[in-house]
């Protein structure tokens, strides 16, 4: 009788078990019940056992990165059936597959990295690193304490409210023009370069500082 209800249903229903206290416990009735191939269609990552016995999902704050970490490893197309299948709202969808999009790439413990990765997820950085945290195998200590270094980056980043948009640069695009960089296609290069250099050093984005950049651009240009 589960196939006949609607999977507005189920998503609700399976939101509720995500959101729950006790998650795993959830996750894992799921699958000992046969319930879960009702659920997601594509089937789980082969890792969610592992996950749920140490109650990872419990660690993380809540349904969009409990989500992506039970579809974490599974190919694309499967995550995107799953996604599709729970009739989710944009917003949970794109949040999830933003999160997904950083599987099995590489990082590196660095502050540099963290603003960088905020530069490309914006909010969801450090939800991200929390997901892939809980999905690392539990005897790879080595890689989840790097993980937790990388997210206290991040959140530090976060404090500081370390300039990682272009909209957050001291210059924006009247200002470039005023000193001579071309409207349009120009400005954008230029002020991309400008969010490229304060991502490497935050201390940059001042008038003063960012002005000297463009001097420098510009004149490299020439050369």
């Amino acid at each position: 009788g589960l196939a006949r209800i609607s999977r507005e249903r189920v998503r609700t229903e399976l939101e509720g078990i995500l959101t729950s206290p006790d998650p795993d416990r959830g996750v894992r009735l799921m699958d000992e019940l046969g319930i879960t191939p009702h659920v997601f269609p594509a089937g789980l990552s082969g890792r969610t056992n592992e996950v749920t016995s140490r109650n990872g999902l419990s660690a993380l704050p809540g349904f969009e990165t409990r989500l992506a970490a039970l579809l974490w490893g599974l190919p694309r197309a499967a995550q995107t059936e799953n996604l599709k299948s729970l009739r989710l709202s944009n917003d949970v969808r794109r949040a999830v597959t933003e999160m997904l999009s950083f599987d099995c790439r590489p990082f590196e413990v660095s502050r540099y990295f963290a603003r960088d990765m905020r530069r490309e997820y914006g909010t969801l950085a450090a939800d991200t690193l929390c997901v892939l945290r809980a999905v690392t195998p539990a005897e790879d200590k080595e890689t989840r304490r790097d993980l937790g270094r990388l997210i206290s980056y991040v959140r530090a980043s976060e404090k500081a409210g370390d300039c990682v948009t272009v909209s957050d640069l001291a210059l924006n695009g009247e200002d470039l023009r005023a000193l001579g960089v071309a409207p349009g296609r120009e400005t954008g290069r230029m002020l991309a370069r400008l969010l490229d250099d304060v991502i490497e050093s935050p201390s940059a984005n001042t008038k003063e500082k960012l002005t000297a950049l463009v001097w420098r651009h510009l004149i490299g240009r020439i050369r």
